[in-house]
């Protein structure tokens, strides 16, 4: 019994191992990360045993005006209704304050009633789970159904509301892979360095 107990305590402290990569400089790229701060590119992670939380970041916004809205949603990596394994449940879908969802999460088409300051790393959205094995799973992002701009993952301008910038995906390719990032899985793809036009070149344009 006391060896039962043990071993119960030991799986509910949780493991965890992140594995790092280079994000790119390019703009506008969403990308899912198992923490707040983009710096190291955190998509994928080996964890269980409690609570976690994955954050949908926007990458290098190309106008300093912020944003104060976006649309997108959230798939399983073969593009199907995003859906944890049976071990690993989601407890929250997190949206900024002031925000809006007009969808029903997994989607999101949200709107802000004051826009989200500049940053190199805006936080979309948060989503907490509740993880209690090794299970493996594998998600990304993908544009709203119906899109505001067809085929597009979109944020909007903080000083023009009617200006809608689309968000590329900083892991995978274009489709139908989308932002991928993983947990417990040896099948995560890294992010990836683009041709687009390099972040400099574009942010000159909203100085």
């Amino acid at each position: 019994m006391k060896k039962w107990l043990f071993l119960l305590v030991l799986g509910l402290l949780g493991t965890a191992g992140l594995a790092q990569a280079q994000c790119s400089s390019d703009p506008d790229e969403i990308c899912i990360l198992w923490t707040d701060d983009c710096g190291n590119c955190l998509n994928c992670m080996s964890y269980f045993g409690g609570p976690v939380t994955f954050y949908v970041v926007l990458m290098n916004c190309s106008t300093y005006s912020g944003l104060c809205g976006f649309e997108f949603q959230l798939v399983n990596a073969d593009g199907s209704f995003f859906m944890p394994p049976p071990s690993i449940f989601v407890v929250s879908y997190n949206i900024p304050s002031y925000g809006i969802n007009v969808a029903t999460p997994p989607s999101f088409q949200v709107g802000l009633g004051a826009p989200i300051p500049w940053s190199p790393c805006i936080v979309l959205v948060s989503v907490d789970l509740l993880v209690f094995d090794y299970s493996s799973w594998c998600f990304g992002v993908k544009p709203f159904v119906p899109a505001s701009v067809p085929g597009e993952m979109i944020y909007v301008a903080g000083h023009d509301p009617s200006l809608l910038l689309p968000m590329r995906p900083c892991t995978g390719s274009e489709a139908p892979d989308y932002g991928i990032a993983c947990l417990n899985s040896q099948e995560c793809p890294p992010p990836v360095v683009t041709d687009r036009n390099s972040w400099g070149s574009l942010k000159s344009m909203y100085k």
